[in-house]
């Protein structure tokens, strides 16, 4: 059953939503700019309790890569859209794949601004054809204040996800006036029947085709109600952020796996870099004369200082570090640990497991600086630009762009795997794992490359690189290196 969501935009009142043949059309509410929607549904399984109300039939796959796109919208339209939409990847076991306009999505974002703003309901924005939107923002411009866009980007993606109104979960014990809401949505503006006034606002949703749990006042999901369509006087408040039992109900919808046990490596560093036999050798946070902060190897035991400094570093399958000096000169070690100077200059490196070395240049482009590869005498220069790069164990770069738009090059084309980076880290085992701009305790939130897409994997780093067998290591915000 194919069914759409479709609200406007908010203010300080409601918009309440018109369903007929299985679709909701909104319907403006009279001296406002807040909005309300509905749907219906059917199923014939018990639901479980728990902390919100969620249609089942309409979940994606814990881990599911959803593609997502724009059907057209400004520059400053996409990226409020991209800038907020995330907040939800913090609690869910999902990653949001931007992808552009000619290829294939399951979301496809529109602007129609002569339209109401809404959604299709989870997995069924998927029934419909890569020109015809499932999701729309009619209101989202320079003249709106964040906090109202960031509340309906919120609203709209949890709807997305599968999320039902909280006003008509099966658990919601809204004492309506229903003479009020009567006299309210049978009189102009709205001319609504009654059929449609108890569709939309009185009825809840079905118990069989919804998990849910206490009513939430606090829900993303919910919109504010004024006192004079209750008889007890209870209003809804004004939601603007994910509530605590939104964080908490997504996350049992979308459970992330367990982490690996980590151990702390080291305290007190600015950047790593691991080797396919497992080397690591990691930058200090303490600078030094000349060419950035210390430098320093691994025993097995305890970490050895090594001359010279350094702000980038990669280790190659021999152990040897590949290091780029403050000035952007590159150096290699051998296996005294002694540095010959490279030519050309980087911003950043990466060494794969096979030993082919790429490196960030600093040469401004589109989306960072260029990208090269090294010949064994000089740097060619490849397809795109980025700021963060590592390299996998086919020998192929993964980089992340300064929009934070993670990339996979395959020696002929780049293809795009996520947006919101900020480092990548390969391993020999064929393993990439990524830090997202996703902030948690001591960084960002850490994701694993699967075949169905990232799913999150630690806590929380800045920088990463990845050893043999998968193993990660993980630079968090406090300095500490840490090994999964």
């Amino acid at each position: 059953m194919k069914k759409k969501l479709l609200f406007g935009s908010l203010g300080c009142f409601l918009m309440f939503a018109s369903c007929q043949k299985k679709e909701v059309e909104e319907v403006q509410v009279k001296d406002s700019q807040d909005y309300y929607c509905s749907f219906a549904d059917e199923g014939d399984q018990e639901s479980f309790k728990t902390d919100a109300a969620i249609n089942k039939y309409a979940l994606w796959k814990p881990g599911a890569t959803i593609k997502i796109k724009f059907l057209g919208g400004t520059t400053f339209q996409q990226g409020k859209v991209k800038l907020y939409a995330v907040e939800w990847l913090k609690y869910a076991n999902l990653v949001f794949q931007w992808v552009g306009a000619s290829e294939v999505a399951d979301i496809k974002i529109a602007f129609n601004s002569s339209d109401a703003s809404w959604s299709y309901l989870g997995t069924r924005c998927t029934y419909y054809g890569q020109t015809t939107p499932t999701m729309n923002f009619s209101s989202i411009n320079t003249t709106i204040g964040d906090v109202s866009i960031k509340s309906a980007v919120l609203h709209e993606f949890g709807h997305a996800l599968g999320l039902v109104h909280e006003h008509q979960s099966p658990s919601a014990q809204i004492s309506w006036n229903t003479d009020a809401v009567y006299k309210e949505f049978t009189s102009a503006p709205y001319n609504w029947s009654k059929w449609k006034v108890d569709s939309l606002i009185l009825k809840k949703e079905l118990r069989q085709s919804t998990n849910y749990t206490s009513f939430d006042q606090n829900s993303i999901m919910l919109y504010k109600y004024p006192s004079y369509l209750t008889t007890n006087g209870w209003s809804a408040p004004n939601n603007t952020v994910l509530s605590d039992l939104d964080k908490k109900y997504i996350g049992i919808n979308y459970p992330f796996s367990t982490f690996p046990p980590s151990k702390i490596l080291y305290n007190g560093a600015s950047d790593i870099g691991v080797g396919a036999n497992g080397t690591v050798w990691v930058l200090s946070n303490v600078l030094e004369p000349g060419g950035g902060y210390g430098i320093y190897k691994y025993n097995g035991i305890s970490f050895n200082k090594v001359s010279g400094a350094a702000i980038a570093i990669d280790v190659d399958p021999e152990g040897n570090a590949w290091i780029v000096y403050r000035d952007g000169s590159i150096f290699k070690s051998n296996s005294l640990n002694q540095f010959t100077r490279i030519p050309g200059t980087a911003k950043d490196i990466g060494v794969g497991a096979d030993g082919k070395v790429f490196i960030i240049g600093t040469n401004v482009e589109v989306g960072g600086y260029g990208i090269y590869q090294w010949s064994g005498s000089s740097w060619i220069k490849i397809p795109g630009a980025a700021v963060r790069i590592s390299v996998d164990n086919e020998g192929y770069p993964w980089v992340v762009n300064n929009a934070g738009d993670i990339y996979r090059y395959n020696g002929s084309k780049w293809s795009g795997l996520s947006s919101y980076g900020y480092d990548i880290g390969c391993g020999a085992d064929g393993s990439v794992y990524a830090s997202t701009r996703l902030a948690a305790i001591n960084g960002y939130i850490i994701m694993k490359y699967t075949a169905n897409g990232w799913i999150k994997f630690g806590e929380a780093a800045t920088k990463i690189d990845a050893g043999p067998n998968g193993v990660l290591y993980a630079l968090r915000s406090d300095g500490s290196v840490v090994q999964y």
